[in-house]
């Protein structure tokens, strides 16, 4: 008799310990942002896992979150609402099982789930059209850098070609354009960074690049002051002519030369920075327009 009782425990024991465990059904409910700006939507879903039957899907404060139903039927699946932000504040969206049954139990489903949006004011647009930072790298700006400072000087070496303007906006609303790598001519170059905020106001910060020049060479045309360009880069090679080197007072200068015209060619500069091709006579030390004519005939 007790081996019999043993045995028939053994079995019951057997058959517990394999016997499939049965999965009850789940809701839940997700947010596709529990943050929403007035006047934008939020799209809430509800999944219900082995469930089947009618489910609220409601606000608690239909002022601040409007939307919703209140009677939906799913079956094993999901489903999607849109609720539209109405004012500043929060509200609760919560889906209540209404006449629910569990498929996996055959069994009432009966639990609830909630989930608590906010909701917030616009945000007003920034006027913030400042530089938090702006310099000319290997080089000092003056005066100082300040954000209410517009216009700025930097010297350069005559040697320079290539300088790296760089410039920070203060506010990431802003948009920004001008700086970067910048080729600097002969005298004075102008580079503009001009800040937008994001309404729309446009503030200009100027840094003049200032080629030092500590022997000039300047002549008197038409009552302007011309100087006598130095750097090279700076010039055009006209059509026919080759590049050479001449010197005027005592100093190498870029020049162009046309053999067939005996014609020299040198870069004179106003003071805006406009550069304009002249004819040099050596022996007059004397300057003429050039016409771009007779030379490239």
């Amino acid at each position: 008799m007790k081996k019999r009782i043993i045995n028939l425990f053994i079995v019951l024991f057997t058959f517990f310990l394999f016997v499939p465990e049965v999965e009850a059904g789940s809701l839940s409910i997700y947010a596709s942002s529990t943050t929403v700006t007035k006047g934008n939507n939020v799209t809430i879903t509800i999944k219900a896992s082995s469930l089947a039957g009618k489910f609220s899907v409601t606000s608690s404060n239909s002022s601040v979150l409007s939307g919703g139903t209140s009677s939906v039927w799913i079956e094993n699946g999901s489903q999607s609402y849109r609720f539209t932000a109405k004012k500043a504040g929060t509200a609760t969206i919560t889906v209540k099982s209404l006449d629910v049954g569990d498929l996996s139990t055959n069994g009432k489903y009966t639990a609830s789930k909630s989930i608590t949006i906010k909701v917030v004011n616009p945000r007003e647009k920034s006027t913030n059209n400042n530089l938090k930072e702006l310099s000319v790298e290997g080089y000092s700006l003056s005066p100082e850098f300040n954000k209410d400072t517009l216009e700025y000087t930097v010297e350069l070496e005559p040697s320079v070609e290539k300088v790296k303007v760089n410039a920070t906006k203060e506010d990431s609303y802003a948009s920004m354009n001008g700086g970067g790598e910048i080729t600097v001519s002969e005298g004075e170059s102008k580079i503009e960074i001009k800040v937008t905020s994001e309404t729309g106001n446009e503030k200009i910060y100027t840094v003049n690049l200032v080629i030092k020049d500590n022997n000039p060479i300047t002549t008197q045309i038409d009552g302007k002051t011309l100087t006598v360009v130095k750097k090279a880069s700076t010039l055009k090679k006209p059509e026919l002519f080759e590049e050479k080197k001449i010197t005027i007072n005592e100093m190498e200068v870029p020049a162009f030369y046309n053999e067939k015209n005996n014609l020299t060619l040198v870069g004179l500069k106003d003071d805006t920075g406009n550069i304009e091709l002249y004819i040099y006579n050596e022996e007059e030390n004397s300057y003429q327009i050039y016409q771009n004519l007779q030379a490239e005939k």
